[in-house]
Formats: structure tokens, sequence, C-alpha cells
């Protein structure tokens, strides 16, 4: 008995070891065939439909920010004076389409029959041909172009010289007297008239009031005393006058007496001198134009209206009259409708400008966490350009890939527990969707056993938020539909 028991121990531990082993393999085929991966979220990209320059940047990268939180402000005044001028044309064709709709108004339509009143009455001008003192009048202007025509080849008249010579002359001798000033002569008699004229107001003032006196007692009329009231009001206004001449000439000659005796010397002078020098070429060019004219013009009354001045007449008549027609029918339904439609098409633009200029505050579309500002203030950006990622955190999602032969086990709704590194626990999620192609050894998962072989991808979604799983985290499928891996 004691020579069988060492051959029993080995026995027993060859066994031992071999279960061990076989134990250890299947738990490694286990391991090695389960489906795992990592949670994964879509950040969303925020832009704006404007461009414009970043004038502050009201968040940070790791912030946790709400839905309709601003983040970014953009200086936008291009699109603010784009949307005002938008504006504009949207009550500009608003106001079109009310004139349209209520049609021409009274006012428009008494002026157009006042046109068509003034064609009628010029036709009928012209049908009745030209008037007697019509021609009258342009032969009387073609003597007088005639008249000037010949002033000018034949020159001036030695009367005309010898008054512009005397004008001149005489503008001379002021200009003179204004420089030299009042002699002491001229300064004695303004002072005398002075006192003659005060004297005389003196007087008249005397008579006023004896007159009065003689009226309170009715000794004399009334219009005798009136008639002495107006005697002294004249004098009296001539002594203020001959004190105003006796101050200026005590004076002297002012600056602006000076300046206009020079002034009317160099006129006389420069009309002496155009007389002189005789007319111009340029003005016997244009008076034998203008008597060319006039002679033409007396040629036509008399031969009476033309054929086309007639038809012109008519055709005048006629389009005023097919104008006052259309504003006495109003205005037509394709007019209203074609009005109405730009008021809508305005409107619309309008509107859908001041939408995008809401857009220069750069609100947050959902609730997450700031990822990434790849922007700085100061940067003009371009509409649509990304200005900020944001992940959402309960947007979170597990992606791994069932094989084919195990497939029919999963369906869309399924509940799947999963095993997540680092958290205590079973969570639980659902099968969102399956992939309705395969693939073919997805490198996060494959095992020698399985290379090869097709795989469907099964996207998995937490039943429960959870916020302690972030994206990146790895978990293990431990049991998805009727399939335990």
């Amino acid at each position: 008995m004691k020579k069988r028991l060492p051959g029993i121990v080995i026995l027993l531990l060859i066994l031992t070891v071999g279960l061990g082993g076989w134990y250890i393999n299947l738990q490694r085929i286990k391991e090695r065939s389960s489906l795992s991966g990592f949670f994964q979220s879509t950040p969303a990209n925020v832009s704006s439909r404007i461009g414009g320059r970043i004038s502050r940047i009201l968040a940070n990268e790791g912030d946790a920010v709400h839905q309709g939180q601003p983040l970014i402000l953009l200086d936008a005044s291009p699109q603010a004076q784009q949307t005002l001028a938008l504006q504009a044309q949207a009550k500009q064709a608003e106001a079109a389409y009310l004139e349209t709709l209520h049609g021409p108004r009274r006012q428009d339509i008494a002026a157009q029959a006042a046109a068509v009143k003034a064609a009628q009455a010029n036709l009928e001008l012209i049908l009745a041909g030209p008037r007697h003192e019509d021609i009258a009048q342009a032969r009387a202007k073609l003597r007088q172009a005639n008249a000037l025509y010949q002033m000018d080849i034949n020159g001036p008249r030695p009367q005309q010289i010898e008054q512009a010579k005397a004008a001149a002359k005489q503008a001379q001798e002021a200009l003179k007297q204004v420089l030299r000033g009042p002699t002491q002569e001229e300064r004695a008699e303004a002072t005398a008239r002075y006192r003659a004229a005060a004297a005389q107001a003196q007087l008249a003032q005397q008579d006023m009031h004896r007159y009065l006196e003689l009226y309170q007692q009715d000794a004399i009329s009334r219009q005798q005393y009136d008639q002495s009231v107006a005697t002294y009001q004249t004098a009296q206004e001539n002594a203020i006058q001959m004190q105003e001449a006796m101050t200026r000439t005590q004076k002297g000659s002012t600056k602006e007496q000076i300046a206009q005796a020079q002034a009317a010397y160099e006129n006389a002078k420069a009309a002496l001198d155009l007389i002189m020098a005789g007319t111009r070429p340029e003005q016997i060019w244009a008076d034998k134009a203008a008597s060319e004219q006039a002679r033409e013009a007396l040629i036509e009354l008399e031969h009476g209206s033309r054929p086309q001045q007639i038809a012109e007449a008519t055709a005048q008549l006629q389009q005023q009259r097919a104008l006052l027609a259309k504003l006495q029918a109003g205005s037509r339904h394709e007019e209203i409708a074609q009005s109405r439609a730009l008021e809508v098409a305005a409107n619309a633009q309008a509107r859908s400008s001041e939408i995008a200029l809401r857009e220069q505050i750069v609100r947050a579309p959902t609730n997450g966490v700031v990822d990434n500002i790849p922007v700085a203030i100061g940067d003009l950006v371009q509409s649509g350009t990304s200005l900020l990622r944001l992940d959402t955190p309960q947007d979170i999602w597990l992606k791994v890939y069932v094989p084919e032969r195990d497939l029919a086990l999963v369906n869309v709704g399924n509940t799947a527990e999963l095993r997540v590194d680092g958290i205590h626990g079973r969570i639980e999620a659902l099968v969102e969707s399956i992939a309705s192609q395969g693939e073919f050894t997805p490198a996060n998962l494959q095992t020698p056993e399985d290379r090869g072989k097709q795989v469907f991808a099964v996207k998995l979604r937490l039943a429960k938020p959870n916020l302690d799983i972030k994206p990146g985290l790895y978990a293990t499928v431990l049991k998805i539909g009727k399939l335990t891996p």
C-alpha cells in the first residue's frame, strides 16, 4: 500500500494542473470573445450665420454652459447697416403697394385732365394757324435783330463815344473830389444850411404852438392847425437832414464813399474802353445768328402750320388722353398683385437680415462643456467659421461589433448590461441601432479566433444619463438582448 501512494499523488497533481490550465484557458477565451468598446460623443461646432470681428469671448475652455447662454460677441456693423437698408426698402415697398392698391389720387386725375385740355388747345391753335398778332410780333423781332446786327457792323456812333468820355470824366472828377475831401467853403456852406434849417424848424414850431392856442379858442379851423403841424414836421425833418450832411462834411470822405466813387469811375472807364474798342467779333456773330433765327421764325409763321407740327400735336393729345384713361381706370389686378409680391419679398428680406443680425451674439445650441475655442478677440471671421467646439455629455454612446453568427440574438430596443472601467456596478444601456452592412476585423476588437469573420456595428446608448461616464471610458458588454458574450 505504501508503494502505491506516490503514484496516486502524482496522478492527482497532473489532473489538478490540467484542470487549472483548462479553466484559465477557458477564461481567456471568454475574455477575448467579449464585446467591448469606448464611449464617444459627437461635439457641436458652434458658428454664426454672419461674419464680423470678435469683440468679446464670454466662456472659457472647460466651462459647463446651458442652452441659449451667450458665448461669443461679434462686431457686425456692416450687417446692422444692411438690415437698416432692407427695413427702409421694405417700408418703401409697402408704401408702393398701398399706392397701387388705392389707385390714382383725384388730384392726379385732375392734373392729367388739365394736361389733356392743354394738348387739345395746342392742337386747335396749330390747326387754326398763326395769328396776325404773332406775325406782326415776329416782324418786329426781326427788325430789332437786324438793327442790332447793323449796329454791330457800323460800330459805335460819335455821340456814344462823346457820352462815354463825358461820363468817365465826370466819374473821375467825382473820385478826385471824394479823395480830396470837403473844402473849408463846403464845410461853411453845410454849417450855414443846417443853421438856416434849424431856424426854420424853430419858427415853424412857434407857429404851430400859436395855431394850437388859436384852434383851442375856436379862432381858426382844424385844417389850418393841421397845416401848421405838417409844416413843422417837414421843417424838422429838413433840419435833421442838414445836420447829418453837416456832420458828414465835417468828418470828411468815408472809406465807403471812396470805394463807391472808385467803382463808379472804373465802370465808366471800362464802358469807354469797350466803346472805343468797337464791337467784338463774337457779338457780331451772335447778333447775326439771332437775326437769321428771327427771319426763319417769321417765314415759318407766314407759311402756316406744317403737317409735322399737326401730327406731333395730335400724337401728344392722344398720349395725354391715354394717360388720363389709365388714371381713371385705376390700378389693374396684375399691378396690385405684383406690388404685393414685391412688398412680401422686401419684408421677407428685412426679416431674414434681422434674424441674421441676432447671430452677432453666438449662443450655446445645447447644454454642454466648452472643449475648444480656436479664435481670439479681434479676429475677423467669415460666416460659418467654427468659433467654439462644445461637448455634450448627455449625448454619449458606445459602439460594439457583434459577430454575424450572434446578430439574430440582438434587436433594436434590447437592453444591454455594461461594465465600465472605474465605475462600480453594472450600467444599463439600450440598443439604438444596428448597422445594415457588415464589416471585417475592426481593429479595436479582434482576436485571433475572430479574424476574417464578419461583424456588425451595434450602437448602444445609456438608458439613464450618468455624469460619471465620460467620452473615452472603456466598457465591456456583459449581456445584450439574448446574447451573453
